[in-house]
């Protein structure tokens, strides 16, 4: 609602955006997923193929930092954590007017 500003028509479209992605991740690292519990000695129910955790790979920048793990690649790894450490620089630095912008958006939507 915020980062919309209560518009939602572009809340929507943000949302079927998001979740499309996420839907497609979570397909993409099925396989992997499956392997890794498999491999721990969990049995799956008869006539299943493929599982997924929707709670760790359906957000699609944690699909990436977990992919960028999974593939042991040096390359993805550094920049999935080079990524993480731009974005927190940037939030500390910011951090107030996040804040005041998100208190700003809720006394709104409070009002509405």
């Amino acid at each position: 609602m915020a980062l919309t500003r209560g518009n939602f028509v572009k809340i929507v479209l943000t949302a079927v955006i998001w979740f499309s992605l996420g839907l497609y991740a979570a397909s993409w690292l099925a396989p992997i997923y499956t392997a890794t519990v498999a491999h721990y000695g969990t049995a799956l129910p008869a006539g299943v193929l493929l599982i997924t955790s929707f709670n760790l790979v359906a957000r699609p920048l944690n699909a990436l930092i977990f992919a960028a793990f999974i593939s042991a690649n040096p390359l993805w790894i550094g920049l999935a954590c080079g990524s993480y450490l731009i974005a927190s620089v940037a939030f500390r630095r910011h951090r107030t007017q996040v804040w005041a912008y998100l208190a700003r958006q809720a006394a709104r939507n409070q009002t509405a």
